[in-house]
């Protein structure tokens, strides 16, 4: 209205007003023709000296807040509105107020809407897709998303899972943050409009040409002085994105951010419980069997399960040292398990064994780790390994590392430094455990072997006459007591068949077997209806000939 009225009042070809808005005078509104003459240079200045300026055509017109430029004016008119400034000030600060005034009651409006909607709801999933869908109707845009950073560092932020609205393609692998960006969001809390008019030779536009959007809100989300992620809300159409625009975003992302903060905290918490409950759980069932067999196929169960892997194998150390092989693993291919030789200090496990600590990769096709054996890098240069997130954990009792627990995904590592936490308490449970099974294996080993002992010994200490001796070739030694030394052997060592032969005492001539004076077996000949009458029982004992 102020446009059309000066543009009469003065003959003018055209009248453009100008308002100062953020320190910078800006068009609000024009009527008529020839503006396009004008680069706003004159404004300034006008504006700067606070008179009445002309250059050719052009003429400006200072008041208060702002100014008036005028195209082909008529001098004696703009003398006469010369002295109507103060009231022209008046009328554009008064819908000014106005304005404002509206844009804090939508605002308000806009906040009281999406409160309602989350409800104080602590689900973070449903909490980020109602902000996102939020923002976008607030603002009549088309699209929007929330993202969390998952990386923070120096300049630049990466987000992690997007929660969208409106687009039609998912989003994978998160959005970068450039240091321009970060600057303004982040470490001054601002928000960014953008305008591919105004803005398309801009950082910006290159970061979001995969977006491709006309016109596009940014806003930080911070709670409790922590950055948590950001706010993005655009449209494919021309239209302008205001201040009021870039306010309502700000107020919506600075409320919703205490929303997903609390969220974030009660899904950390709930996590945590969890977590100890599912670690009490794992300990009960790896306390419960001490055959090692079958502790290490619930160490790889529980951890798969627990983590949500792929795959798991648990390594054990050689006797050289040098050298670390798959004891135990579930889920990896055969191939895999059979040809995987990994060495100590190379690659994620051989790592993890030499320095005792977890090493993990989040993508191993991508990063600078290696291989731990000649095969897996073989693999990895080929292209064709099998598995991007891989992490390790040291087996250890006291300062002593047997081996590792290796967990594998087909997909970039999805574990956080809470989960990579818990996966090390769970690999000291499970290393308890494994050696636990494994001591108790050894020591019913050596009582298996001590009762083999005393019963071959008892067996033939028995001689015909009924005393008791050392065994010689010459000796009352009975063939049952040989036959039952040789079966007690033979059971001892879970054999299927056994042969126990006395040699002469007498020494044999150079390059000359020493001859058999007894022998006894078990098993080694079955009897058949052929030689079942004239030949000796197979566990007979006999001399030699």
């Amino acid at each position: 209205m102020l446009a059309a009225y000066a543009c009469r009042a003065t003959h003018a070809h055209g009248t453009r007003v100008w308002v100062v808005t953020d320190g910078q005078p800006l068009p609000v509104a024009e009527e008529g023709r020839g503006l396009a003459l004008s680069d706003g240079t004159l404004v300034s200045e006008a504006m700067t000296g606070g008179t009445l300026l002309h250059e050719g055509m052009l003429a400006a017109l200072p008041f208060g807040c702002g100014a008036l430029e005028f195209v082909g004016a008529d001098p004696a008119a703009l003398r006469a509105l010369l002295h109507a400034g103060p009231l022209l000030t008046l009328a554009v600060e008064g819908v000014q107020a106005r304005e404002a005034r509206r844009g804090h009651g939508r605002i308000a409006e806009t906040v009281e809407g999406l409160m309602r909607r989350l409800g104080g709801s602590l689900d973070l999933a449903e909490v980020l897709t109602v902000t996102a869908q939020s923002a976008a109707l607030a603002l009549g845009f088309r699209r929007a998303f929330v993202a969390l950073f998952s990386e923070l560092r120096d300049g630049g932020a990466r987000t992690g899972e997007v929660f969208t609205y409106g687009f039609t393609q998912p989003f994978t692998g998160g959005i970068g943050v450039g240091p321009v960006t970060f600057e303004t969001l982040v470490q001054r809390g601002e928000a960014i409009r953008f305008e591919r008019g105004r803005d398309h030779e801009s950082p910006l536009a290159r970061g979001l040409q995969e977006l491709n959007p006309e016109t596009a809100v940014i806003a930080p989300l911070s709670a409790r002085g922590q950055a948590l992620g950001l706010l993005y809300v655009d449209t494919t159409d021309p239209v302008p994105a205001t201040d009021d625009d870039a306010r309502i975003v700000l107020a919506l992302a600075e409320q919703a951010a205490l929303a997903i903060d609390n969220a974030r905290l009660y899904g950390i918490e709930t996590r945590k419980r969890e977590a100890a409950e599912a670690l009490r759980e794992a300990g009960a069932a790896l306390a419960g069997s001490l055959h090692l067999s079958d502790t290490l196929q619930q160490v790889l169960e529980r951890a798969v399960a627990l983590f949500h892997a792929d795959a798991a194998a648990v390594y054990e150390t050689q006797p050289d040292g040098r050298s670390i092989n798959i004891r135990s693993a579930v889920g990896l291919p055969s191939e895999y398990m059979l040809r995987v030789r990994a060495k100590v200090g190379v690659g994620v496990t051989g790592r993890a064994v030499a320095q005792g600590t977890r090493v993990a990769a989040r993508d191993l096709t991508a990063e600078d780790h290696g291989g731990s054996s000649r095969y897996a890098r073989q693999l990895l240069a080929n292209g064709t390994y099998p598995y991007r997130g891989v992490v390790s954990l040291p087996l250890r009792v006291g300062p002593t590392v047997f081996g590792a627990l290796t967990l594998y995904w087909t997909a970039p590592l999805p574990l956080d430094g809470d989960d990579l936490a818990l996966a090390g308490v769970f690999a000291s449970q499970a290393g308890l455990a494994i050696e636990n099974a494994r001591l108790y294996e050894e020591e019913q080993l050596r009582e298996r072997e001590a009762g083999a002992l005393l019963a071959v010994s008892r067996v033939l200490s028995e001689r015909a006459d009924g005393s008791a001796g050392p065994v010689t070739n010459a000796g009352p030694v009975t063939d049952e007591a040989l036959q039952g030394a040789v079966r007690e052997a033979t059971l001892a060592l879970h054999a299927g068949r056994g042969l126990l032969a006395l040699f002469s005492e007498e020494q044999a001539a150079p390059g000359a077997a020493r001859p058999v004076t007894r022998c006894a077996t078990y098993n080694l000949h079955p009897r058949t209806r052929r030689n079942s009458r004239t030949s000796p029982r197979s566990s007979d004992a006999a001399p030699a000939h």
